[in-house]
């Protein structure tokens, strides 16, 4: 996992990139940064109040939502026959991601971002050929 001071560095660096962007690229860059971005209490009380993996839906990790909701389902339907274990082993997946919701979601839109600027800068190169 990337460390905070790294995420400090990616942040600024990518703060950086964004400022040599020309004023319409810059406007574009935040109204999409904007749109795409996920917000972190959100995410955080999705994971908090459906353990069962609706928070991976909200940053579109679809599969890891799915496999969890899916054991979390079986889990609560074979209740008496070692579905305990099942929700048990969703809730020890699931545990560590609600107390990193933060830093999941930061992690989660630097990326986003990133993949905007690039993006943006990409346009802007097949733009000046």
């Amino acid at each position: 996992m990337i460390s905070n001071d790294r995420l400090d560095e990616l942040e600024e660096q990518l703060f950086r990139d964004v400022q040599t962007l020309p004023t319409n690229k810059k406007q574009a860059y935040f109204y999409l940064q904007k749109k795409r971005c996920k917000d972190p209490d959100t995410y955080a009380a999705l994971n908090w109040f459906f353990i069962c993996g609706l928070h991976s839906f909200y940053i579109g990790k679809w599969v890891q939502g799915t496999i969890n909701l899916v054991l979390m389902l079986i889990g609560l339907l074979t209740l008496g026959v070692g579905g305990g274990l099942l929700i048990l082993l969703v809730f020890l997946v699931e545990l560590p991601r609600l107390f990193f919701s933060q830093r999941t979601i930061r992690i989660h839109n630097l990326r986003l971002s990133q993949d905007i600027l690039k993006e943006l800068s990409e346009d802007q190169v097949h733009r000046n050929d």
